[in-house]
């Protein structure tokens, strides 16, 4: 894939390290001239990738949390530090579920109500209809599958006996955030308590979890650009 990308997108990119851990399959005319430091200040986690291998996973997860709440640290409370703490475990733990290697970045902005926390975790396994749908092949459509797997027991993992995506549902819900998921063809996005719905979308590998929590909340209905 060859990416057209502004001096400032590019900087960006190569900042959190889309340029080192995607370097096989993107493909850009050439790197910023100049390049943003790499501060301990800044307020982020570059992209770390995540083992589906048990033992690994267990370690790249340790690792993802402790990385990510030193630069939370006194930008959040100590119960939302607990919390995006809680919601890495449970999604980056669920790696283990594709059985593909994941990747995970984490960014605080500051807002007029506090820092506003984004985390991103994505793998490139089967995705969630293709997992679920042997054990619940009635499912209507993709997206009931991934509304479906917010449901309690669903996307836990044994080994942790967490709630997984279940878990990070009311998490997300009780700081009046954002949930995202991306899978297949389908998209579902929950916010302010209600559930939004999309299918036939573009393709894609795997699944893709993203989450905005905190600081100022953005007015007005939510679009994504789709396609």
């Amino acid at each position: 894939m060859k990416w057209i990308v502004n001096e400032q997108v590019l900087a960006y990119l190569e900042r959190v390290d889309v340029m080192r851990v995607f370097a096989d399959a993107i493909v850009f005319d050439k790197l910023p001239d100049e390049r943003w430091t790499r501060s301990s200040s800044l307020s982020l986690m570059e992209i770390r990738e995540i083992s589906p291998e048990p033992e690994q996973n267990s370690h790249d997860v340790s690792n993802t949390i402790t990385t990510a709440s030193h630069f939370l640290l006194g930008r959040v409370t100590t119960k939302q530090l607990g919390s995006a703490s809680t919601l890495l475990s449970e999604i980056t733990q669920n790696v283990i579920h594709s059985r593909s290697i994941g990747y995970a970045f984490a960014q605080a902005y500051n807002a007029n109500q506090g820092s506003r926390v984004h985390l991103g975790v994505i793998d490139i396994g089967a995705g969630i209809a293709t997992t679920l749908s042997s054990k619940y092949p009635d499912v209507a459509k993709p997206s009931d599958y991934l509304r479906l797997s917010l449901e309690s027991g669903i996307t836990s993992s044994s080994s942790s006996n967490g709630l997984g995506l279940f878990q990070v549902r009311n998490i997300v819900q009780q700081g009046k955030g954002i949930l995202v998921i991306r899978s297949g063809t389908a998209l579902l996005q929950i916010h302010d308590e209600r559930f939004y719905q999309w299918d036939d979308l573009v393709e894609i590998p795997g699944t893709q979890v993203y989450i905005a929590m905190w600081g100022s909340h953005e007015k007005g209905k939510w679009e994504y650009p789709l396609s």
